[in-house]
Formats: structure tokens, C-alpha cells, sequence
């Protein structure tokens, strides 16, 4: 009987003892685990520099634009120029406007004594364009100028119509154009062409006629 209380002690205490040494390793693993550490880099900056580009349209020599013929007749032709560009670092979307066509009777002329209106607007002709700095050869190139159509359409050979032609300066009254040019460090020509024709009657002997324009670039 004392053998056999020896046996299951001795099988107890084994049991004892396996479980005593797991409690112990497992308690060594989550010890371990709490003495790791995940490696980390952080880095830092500061914010970055902005500023502001500019436009700075420029508009022949004092930002102005001023076209004159006088003592014309019919038959007579003539054109004039100014340089457009943008002396600003930031590209922008140019539109010009024709924001009035006016003038003034002659009621002083035998052919004429009641003020109706100035008919010259009505007869001299106008052709506008765009000369790129490729070709500023003062005359219309689809290639690269940028012809302005008296129904508000761009000529250009990007461009559904790639031709300009005469339209009378009464036309061109409140009609805008925005081309795609590039202004920055490169300076296009805004030329008039003009034309009296022949035919024009003699009631428009001494009138005047101006036209107003607007250049505006926005970004």
C-alpha cells in the first residue's frame, strides 16, 4: 500500500510541475512582449513660400491706343498698330472689345443739312488682327496671327474660319473677342486696317467716326 501512495505522489507532483513550468513560460513571453519597442522616424518642415504672380498688360507706349486718319476719301486705305503683351510672370486670357462706334454729321455741307446721324460708320470698312511675334509683317497670316471677325469669331487656323475680311466699323459695335495667345514675354501687334470704298455717297463728306476699344487680361 505505502509503494503504491509513493507512485501517485510522485505522479501528482509531476503534474504539478509541468503546470508550474508552463505558467511560467508563458508568463516569460507576455513579460517579453512588453519590452519591445517599434522603431519610428519623424520628420519636420516648415511651411512652404507663396506669392502672388502678376498681369501687367501693356498697351503701346502709354497704355493707350490712338488710331486717326484724317481727310480721307473714297478710295483711300490705310493701317496702324500698337504692341500688346503682358510684362507680368503669369499667363492670363486677353479680350478685346469694341465698346462703341460713334460720330459725328457734317450738316454743314450742301449735301447735307440735317443731323441724321454720321454716315461714315456706316461705309468705312475695318480689319482686325493679332499679329503674333513670329510674323509681324503687318499684314494677316492664319497661321499664327489671330484675325477678330465682326461676328465675334477668331480667325485662326486652329479655328473653324481662318480668314478675316472688311466688315463697316457700325459692325464691330459691342463685339468681344478672347484669342488664345500667349502674352508672357511676347508681344503681339494690334493692327487696324482701313478702307473707304469708292462707292461711298457724298452725304458722308466731313463726318467722323470713332471707335472705342477695351483690352483686358484676367488669369
Amino acid at each position: 500500500m505505502s509503494e503504491d501512495h509513493s507512485q501517485n505522489n510522485v505522479v501528482v507532483t509531476r503534474r504539478r510541475a509541468l503546470v508550474a513550468l508552463g505558467t511560467i513560460g508563458v508568463g516569460s513571453a507576455a513579460a517579453g512582449a512588453g519590452t519591445f519597442a517599434a522603431f519610428s522616424d519623424t520628420e519636420t518642415t516648415s511651411t512652404g513660400d507663396f506669392s502672388a504672380g502678376e498681369l501687367n498688360l501693356k498697351l503701346g507706349q502709354d497704355d493707350s491706343l490712338s488710331f486717326s486718319a484724317t481727310d480721307i476719301v473714297p478710295g483711300d486705305s490705310g493701317s496702324s498698330f500698337a504692341d500688346v503683351n503682358n510684362t507680368g510672370g503669369v499667363n492670363g486670357t486677353l479680350t478685346v472689345s469694341v465698346t462703341g462706334v460713334s460720330g459725328t454729321d457734317n450738316t454743314g455741307s450742301e449735301f447735307e443739312t440735317v443731323d441724321d446721324g454720321s454716315e461714315l460708320p456706316d461705309n468705312l470698312e475695318l480689319k482686325m488682327w493679332l499679329d503674333s511675334p513670329s510674323s509681324t509683317d503687318g499684314t494677316f497670316d492664319s497661321a499664327s496671327d489671330y484675325g477678330l471677325r465682326s461676328d465675334g469669331t477668331v480667325a485662326h487656323q486652329n479655328n473653324t474660319n481662318s480668314s478675316v475680311s472688311f466688315a463697316t466699323a457700325r459692325s464691330y459695335d459691342g463685339v468681344s473677342w478672347s484669342p488664345s495667345v500667349d502674352l508672357v514675354n511676347n508681344e503681339y501687334k494690334f493692327y487696324v486696317s482701313y478702307q473707304l470704298p469708292s462707292g461711298t455717297g457724298n452725304k458722308a463728306q466731313g463726318d467722323t467716326a470713332t471707335v472705342d476699344y477695351k483690352f483686358e487680361l484676367k488669369s
